[in-house]
């Protein structure tokens, strides 16, 4: 189903699930990114998901982060649609302009895949809140969990 760019717009609310290469990362293959809210200036911005959890769960193992800002996101919840466990890390997020996610949708690089649990959204935006890494800004924009 091919979207116009207001739909598409539309669609990129809190907990929507994405799945496209990120330059940023440093390679070609496709990750999933959760949508967690928009900026003050209107760009998206996501986290993360990796299967891929070491480095981070060191970081918090030594002080450095809280643990909640690590989140699973278990494959044995029926509610969610990962194949595998899924991880996100609350120490970092993605900022995109809308204009840089629509050219990534209409060049087929971008999928549009479905929302992340209710339960699992509620943790990371706890986790995003209380990291030392997530600038205020970011912060004061995240959705209260009553309003998921």
């Amino acid at each position: 189903m091919a979207l116009n760019r207001s739909d598409f717009e539309f669609i990129l609310v809190p907990s929507q699930i994405l799945y496209f290469p990120c330059k940023e990362l440093r390679t070609d293959i496709p990750h999933y990114f959760i949508c967690i809210c928009r900026d003050p200036n209107g760009n998206i911005i996501l986290s993360c998901c990796t299967s891929q959890f070491t480095t981070v769960s060191r970081l918090i193992d030594k002080g450095k982060f809280p643990k909640e800002t690590l989140v699973l996101i278990p494959k044995s919840d029926p509610k969610n649609d990962f194949a595998q466990d899924t991880y996100i890390n609350c120490n970092e997020y993605f900022r995109f302009t809308v204009q840089e996610l629509w050219v990534l949708y209409k060049m087929g690089r971008l999928t549009i895949r479905s929302e992340l649990p209710k339960h699992s959204m509620e943790e990371i935006l706890t986790g995003l809140s209380l990291s030392p890494m997530i600038e205020q800004e970011i912060i004061d924009n995240l959705p209260s969990p009553g309003s998921l």
